[in-house]
């Protein structure tokens, strides 16, 4: 039977067996604008990640391939894939027996019984370099069989296992990144997986069934369709009103939902909160001022997708405090002030609502005059110090800056 009858050209992301998704979390578009959606390009998920790479965009058997930074236009990164299961290959003479009985076996199909312990029927594909889209006919592979270190170059497609890479699902399937068995190898219990290397890609042993790998060991790719970088979308929020429930909601595109959210810097005015399974900010803002943040979104990858870009800011209406005159006094108390800056009286027919004022939490007596006066007399402190003058309008408080504090000075 013919493979080209077998195997299906990638045209959207692909799904392992047990229906885990295989997404990439680098720039999409990686491969030049003629390669077109057509094209899947392999991503390690090591720090930072890298792409499988013809640097030298040679055609020759043997070419070796490397790893490399993204690009959106190196012809280099262009690879075209076709899937399949084992067990297809297998009937298509490209995999062993004994490579089908461990990845490809469903009892009672292809074989009387499996191995040990296998009752799945694993992916595998060829990964077929395509500068600018073209196929070359060479895929990506070893030219015998895998050893440990054997590098990984341009090998024909569609001849035997050498191009073939086996996702083992009963071993290795935990997340949208996935070690690569090339299908060669029949060291079952330490299989040699794809490794990005520094200038290079190679084999190398690990053991699937009883440790987890590492970073240059997980590889993921990106299809026709495609997850882009995690953005913030929201710019900007909508100012809130002192003492009133405000609701506004964070959004965010690509990756994979659902988002976690979070204030990874600043803080949000007091008495909001944001909700971090659903990017809502809510409550009832207390305390007046423009307050600054930045937040941060999660998506459900794993590792997740991150982008903390986005700073933003609310603005709380209520009383602000421009001066205190004069800003300090003695600790007898008593000093008469005049308290300046904007909403710091109750607004016409205010029904219950009062003006107060504190000195670092302590009530002094105090005379509105208008939306942008206030008088007041100091309390006696117990000890010479600088303490925060409050101004609260109707249950909204001023924000404490530079231009709220009174100093309580000794006797001489």
């Amino acid at each position: 039977m013919s493979i080209r009858s077998k195997v299906l050209a990638v045209a959207a992301t692909l799904t392992l067996a047990g229906g885990v998704a295989v997404v990439a979390t680098v720039p999409a578009n990686a491969e030049t604008p003629a390669c077109g959606p057509t094209c899947v390009e392999l991503f390690s998920s090591s720090s930072p990640q890298l792409i499988l790479d013809d640097r030298n965009q040679s055609q020759a058997t043997g070419t070796p391939l490397t790893t490399s930074l993204p690009s959106n236009s190196d012809p280099g990164e262009d690879f075209t894939a076709t899937e399949s299961s084992v067990a297809d290959y297998w009937q298509a003479g490209l995999v062993s027996a004994a490579v089908a009985l461990h990845y490809g076996c469903e009892a009672g199909v292809d074989f009387g019984i499996c191995a040990p312990g296998v009752s799945t029927n694993d992916l595998a594909f060829e990964l077929g370099f395509s500068p600018y889209g073209a196929p070359t006919g060479m895929c990506a592979g070893v030219a015998s069989t895998a050893v440990d270190g054997s590098a990984v170059s341009l090998q024909p497609c569609g001849v035997g296992p050498g191009t073939i890479w086996i996702v083992d699902s009963a071993a290795s399937i935990s997340s949208s990144y996935v070690p690569l068995i090339n299908a060669t190898d029949t060291n079952f219990s330490d299989p040699y997986v794809l490794t990005s290397t520094p200038g290079g890609a190679s084999l190398m042993t690990e053991t699937l069934q009883e440790n987890s790998v590492s970073g240059d060991q997980l590889w993921s790719w990106d299809t026709g369709l495609r997850v882009d970088a995690l953005t913030v979308t929201t710019t900007s929020l909508p100012a809130a009103a002192g003492g009133q429930p405000y609701s506004a909601s964070l959004a965010a595109v690509n990756g994979v939902a659902p988002y976690s959210w979070s204030v990874s810097s600043g803080s949000l005015p007091p008495g909001l909160t944001l909700n971090s399974s659903t990017g809502q900010i809510s409550g009832t803002p207390d305390v007046a001022g423009t307050y600054s943040f930045t937040v941060t979104v999660k998506d459900s990858q794993s590792p997740p997708m991150t982008d903390t870009s986005q700073p933003l800011s609310i603005s709380v209406s209520g009383p602000v405090i421009a001066a205190i005159r004069p800003d300090s006094g003695p600790v007898t108390g008593f000093t008469a002030l005049e308290i300046t800056g904007t909403g710091l009286s109750c607004p016409a027919r205010g029904a219950g609502c009062k003006v107060t004022v504190t000195f670092g939490g302590k009530p002094a007596t105090a005379n509105p005059v208008s939306s942008d006066e206030v008088l007041a007399d100091s309390p006696p402190a117990a000890k010479a110090g600088t303490v925060t003058v409050t101004v609260t309008v109707g249950g909204v408080s001023s924000q404490a800056t530079a231009a709220t504090t009174f100093t309580y000075l000794s006797f001489l």
